[in-house]
Order: C-alpha cells, then sequence, then structure tokens
C-alpha cells in the first residue's frame, strides 16, 4: 500500500509541475508574441516618419514652404568678391 501511495504522489506532483511548465510556457509565447506586434507596429511607424522625412526635405516641397512664408528670390542679389574688392552677380569662385 505504502508503493500504491508513493506511486499516485509521484504521479500527482508530475501532472502538478507539468501543468506549471506548461502555464509558463504559454505566458512566455503570449509576451513574445505581443512583442513581436509592437516591434512590427514600431517598424511600421519609423518607416513612415522616413516617409515624412524625405519628403519634407524634397527641394520643391522646401520651395513651396519658403514662397509660402513670404521669402522671394531677390533679383538685385550682389557677392562681393574680397580679392579684388568688386561688387558682381555672380558668386565668387575660390581656387
Amino acid at each position: 500500500m505504502p508503493f500504491i501511495l508513493l506511486l499516485v504522489g509521484l504521479l500527482g506532483g508530475a501532472l502538478v509541475s507539468l501543468l506549471v511548465i506548461s502555464t509558463t510556457l504559454d505566458a512566455g509565447a503570449y509576451r513574445i508574441t505581443n512583442l513581436t506586434n509592437q516591434n512590427a507596429d514600431l517598424n511600421k511607424e519609423i518607416q513612415a516618419l522616413n516617409q515624412q522625412v524625405a519628403d519634407a526635405s524634397n527641394p520643391g516641397t522646401i520651395a513651396q514652404e519658403a514662397y509660402g512664408l513670404g521669402m522671394r528670390h531677390d533679383s538685385n542679389l550682389l557677392f562681393l568678391n574680397p580679392t579684388s574688392g568688386k561688387l558682381s552677380s555672380s558668386a565668387p569662385v575660390r581656387p
């Protein structure tokens, strides 16, 4: 009779251990799935932000925004040539 009780106790302990291990693994798998989904969402957000930066740094977009803010091209722009001291309409070329 004590041998049967020992076997029942061992089987019961094994089943409880199996239940605890299974629950722990399932919780870990759920956490991994959740983190994978968060990572995918963050990657999509990064791609969207990179696209916004690319769109905002487009020279045409910058020119439109500058014009909308009141910036205009100055047709009377003159450059000073530091070597000769003369004004010209083109920028001096550096050697």
